[in-house]
């Protein structure tokens, strides 16, 4: 009888820890699949992420944990699995607003990958649904909370200039400005290539591309030392034609760097400039006086542009030979002017001027 009632007691205790381990199999599958998403090679790291985003909220604590870490590479394969995990949220789920709560909560024990990390994973989320106007309360007063968190941590200042720039396009007038327009102007004085690139990125938000402060200080990144940085600057000041007057971004149509070329490009047609001027804008900018000589071949096709304002710039060139050439090509435009009123004016006063004046130009 005793040994019957040992098997029945371990049958019982084997049942409870089954339904035990049914009841909790989210849970140790979500530390199982963790565990080896962070081991993941790169010919299996995709299949691990989608286990992991499978199992829904129930990965989550196991995911936020692994912020802890320091290795740069294990924090992004973490990042990946949320993105994918969250893909099916929208901005109004109220799982986006608990989710940045929680980074807020969890921000201060996570390594610093970890921290910019959740920063990118909450940039994201404050994109869903961009086609809505503002996003929830919640979710806007938990980025905000969050970006308060972050302020602690100076290696996280260029993601919180992004998340601020994601947060401050989607909010009421006025929520948050003073904020960002602090965190703007301290990053666009920054020494960090970086920070200054993000900051001019920030200021391209509508709601601070009306402050003047700010966009004078974003001036100068137009010949900043990083391509990246002129990048931005380029966005940010492409509207601002009382800033920046079309002769100065002409210039950056010859940048070392292609990308800041093609933004140059696109600044100037939301200017209303067409193909034909920009391509001669590129060649009157053109560093080379051979390049710069060209203008005068093509300068008549364009026919709604003032010749003469263009021949003017061209006799003030610093090459004597543009100069000597568009002295050229400017007589012979008042030659065939001044010989049709010599011929045709009605006033014999004027014809007989035009005569005059006419012969008194070198042949």
């Amino acid at each position: 009888m005793g040994r019957r009632k040992k098997a029945l007691l371990c049958l019982a205790l084997v049942a409870l820890l089954a339904g035990a381990a049914w009841w909790h199999k989210n849970r140790i599958l979500a530390w199982y699949y963790v565990s080896r998403l962070i081991s993941a090679d790169e010919g299996n790291r995709e299949a691990w992420v989608k286990r992991v985003a499978g199992l829904q909220d129930a990965a989550l604590p196991r995911l936020l944990g692994a912020w802890q870490k320091a290795d740069p590479a294990a924090c992004h394969t973490v990042e990946s699995a949320l993105t994918e995990l969250t893909q099916p949220w929208n901005a109004s789920d109220a799982r986006c607003a608990q989710l940045l709560v929680s980074f807020s909560q969890n921000f201060a024990a996570w390594s610093n990958a970890g921290k910019n990390a959740a920063l990118r994973t909450a940039q994201s989320l404050l994109k869903k649904n961009s086609g809505q106007p503002t996003l929830p309360a919640p979710l806007s007063k938990a980025a905000g909370d969050l970006l308060e968190a972050a302020e602690k941590s100076p290696e996280t200042s260029v993601q919180r200039l992004f998340l601020a720039a994601a947060l401050v396009e989607r909010v009421p007038q006025g929520q948050w400005l003073d904020t960002c327009r602090s965190m703007a102007s301290i990053g666009l004085d920054s020494a960090n290539a970086d920070m200054r690139a993000a900051a001019a990125y920030l200021v391209m938000r509508p709601a601070l591309r009306e402050d003047l402060d700010l966009m004078k200080k974003v001036l100068p990144l137009l010949k900043d030392s990083s391509a990246e940085v002129r990048r931005s600057a380029v966005l940010a000041l492409g509207l601002a034609r009382d800033l920046v007057g079309d002769d100065d971004l002409l210039a950056l149509l010859h940048d070392p760097d292609e990308e800041v070329q093609q933004h140059c490009e696109m600044a100037l047609r939301s200017r209303g400039l067409q193909e034909h001027h920009i391509f001669l804008g590129r060649l009157m900018s053109d560093e080379r006086p051979a390049a710069r000589l060209q203008v005068l071949q093509h300068l008549g096709h364009a026919r709604d542009l003032d010749a003469n304002v263009w021949l003017r710039r061209l006799c003030q060139d610093p090459s004597p030979a543009v100069r000597a050439a568009a002295v050229r090509a400017a007589s012979a435009d008042l030659r065939g002017f001044l010989q049709e009123m010599a011929a045709q004016d009605s006033s014999p006063t004027v014809r007989q001027l035009a005569s005059h004046y006419l012969n008194q130009l070198p042949r």
